[in-house]
């Protein structure tokens, strides 16, 4: 029942934190620099996504799958260091005054959270959702309106098809930068190497 008619403070405060924040990114995106196509994605993405909390938040319930869906924005800190890194300081990128792996590292770590808190999460949450309406109709069905039944579980396999395709955008991202600091490294081995003899 609480996955379904549960909320409390903290559900509030984040799905308030989360419109906010995506309201704020729809009015600033046109300003940064992105593609055409990566401008609708993203803000496709946010206004849909944002439409759903507010439904929730309006009608007091479903505040579960609301933040479980929330959890994918875990992948947001490592994009954010991502940014940072590619952000240009005196004319040259920050990553490029940095040891190689550290971009490697943060690039692993993207990764590794898009495949666990993106790629796995969605399914799952698919999974949770109809699994409760079906075992339970009269505690989920019985409950919600014909638009949450079917808004939360499309908005969710919109985000998992957005996750899919930004995820091989990730992947090659990542072999790139990881291939760059083995390839940093051993020319610091070398180096070592030939200092030793």
């Amino acid at each position: 029942e609480s996955r379904w008619q549960g909320t409390c403070f903290w559900s509030d405060l984040y799905l308030v934190l989360y419109v906010s924040r995506m309201l704020c990114h729809v009015l600033i995106q046109p300003f940064e620099n992105m593609s055409l196509a990566l401008l609708l994605m993203m803000t496709f993405h946010h206004l849909v996504s944002m439409g759903c909390y507010i439904l929730g938040l309006g009608l007091g319930r479903c505040h579960y799958w609301g933040c479980l869906d929330g959890c994918c924005e875990i992948t947001t800190v490592f994009l954010n260091v991502f940014s940072l890194l590619n952000t240009a300081v005196e004319g040259k990128k920050l990553k490029e005054y940095l040891p190689a792996w550290v971009a490697a590292a943060n690039g692993f770590a993207l990764w590794l959270a898009f495949l666990f808190f993106r790629l796995m999460l969605f399914p799952y949450w698919l999974y949770g959702f109809h699994m409760d309406m079906r075992q339970e109709p009269e505690k989920t069905k019985g409950i919600v309106t014909n638009l949450e039944r079917s808004i939360y579980p499309a908005t969710t396999i919109v985000l998992l098809v957005l996750s899919c395709t930004w995820f091989v955008a990730l992947t090659r991202g990542m072999v790139k930068s990881m291939s760059k600091a083995l390839k940093g490294e051993k020319v610091e081995m070398k180096k070592k190497m030939s200092k030793m003899s």
